[in-house]
């Protein structure tokens, strides 16, 4: 049995007004402290020698860095949430989330179009899940760093993740046979 611990990057930088929104890819320095002082919980129970994968984008590897992780390797599958695949439907999202006061993720899931792509995006997720599985057959722990929007559908919940909160994928061969949630935080929304 391996666990892999899948978590969601720190908190990103905010776009100037100047700038388009999803151009920003860096962790703040507020992410960056938080990460960093999270890090013991989020890594307790790992040991001490544990392989780490990171998605491609920035932020992800600055979130390991800022928790002081070396050697971290980038798995693609790990970056899968396509962004303008649900453009067009984001207003629609931002009303739900307003109307109910939800995380985004979970408003996103209430729209058919958009849950087919969170779906999608899970699917390759869990993927890049049991290939590192496979790969790191001979540990019983592997951490993740990854993007919020696929995490959630890999794990099969409609809830949102905020930053730093993380998913434990219990692996058995090549299946994923029971997912936990942590958070570090109680959510500011409802679920």
């Amino acid at each position: 049995m391996q666990i892999i611990r899948v978590m969601r990057h720190s908190i990103k930088e905010q776009a100037r007004s100047s700038e388009k929104p999803n151009k920003i890819n860096h962790v703040s320095k507020k992410g960056l402290t938080l990460a960093k002082k999270y890090a013991p919980i989020v890594l307790a129970g790992l040991g001490k020698n544990f392989p780490t994968y990171i998605g491609p984008e920035p932020r992800n590897r600055e979130t390991g860095n800022a928790m002081g992780l070396k050697n971290m390797q980038i798995e693609k599958l790990f970056n899968v949430f396509n962004l303008n695949r649900i453009k067009p439907y984001l207003h629609q999202a931002d009303e739900i989330m307003k109307k109910q006061k939800c995380h985004i993720v979970t408003a996103l899931f209430q729209i058919p179009e958009v849950a087919n792509v969170l779906s999608c995006a899970g699917k390759e997720y869990r993927k890049g899940i049991l290939k590192i599985a496979k790969l790191k057959s001979s540990y019983s722990y592997i951490f993740v760093i990854g993007h919020g929007g696929s995490i959630e559908p890999a794990a099969n919940i409609k809830i949102g993740l905020d930053y730093m909160d993380w998913v434990d994928f219990y692996v058995n061969g090549q299946r994923i046979i029971h997912t936990v949630v942590s958070r570090h935080n109680p959510p500011k929304h409802k679920e």
